[in-house]
């Protein structure tokens, strides 16, 4: 999510009125609905990480593959819930990552 962006939403939703509000939260449900679906439909493990390493999202795929619950996964670095994963070594360049493991 873009830096700023919460704060410009907040100062828009002031300036409508409450159809409009609801009509924008019930097309992010549909929308989170929609790439749940589809990131689930997906046979490789998909996790999403902070930048601290806690997890904010992963896949049935990924569940399965670690041996997690989601539930209990979220909100928690990976390293913590993955035995012998080096979080250091996988994060080096500072920037965004995608990596096969």
């Amino acid at each position: 999510m873009k830096a700023g962006f919460l704060e410009k939403l907040i100062e828009r939703l002031g300036r409508i009125g409450p159809e409009e509000v609801q009509n924008y939260f019930l097309r992010l449900a549909q929308e989170k609905g929609f790439l749940e679906t589809v990131f689930n439909a997906i046979h490789e493990g998909i996790v999403v990480t902070d930048s601290n390493g806690r997890v904010t999202y992963l896949n049935d795929a990924a569940c399965k593959l670690f041996g997690l619950e989601a539930a209990d996964a979220i909100g928690k670095r990976l390293d913590e819930r993955v035995r012998g994963l080096d979080w250091r070594s996988l994060t080096q360049s500072g920037g965004p990552l995608s990596r096969d493991m």
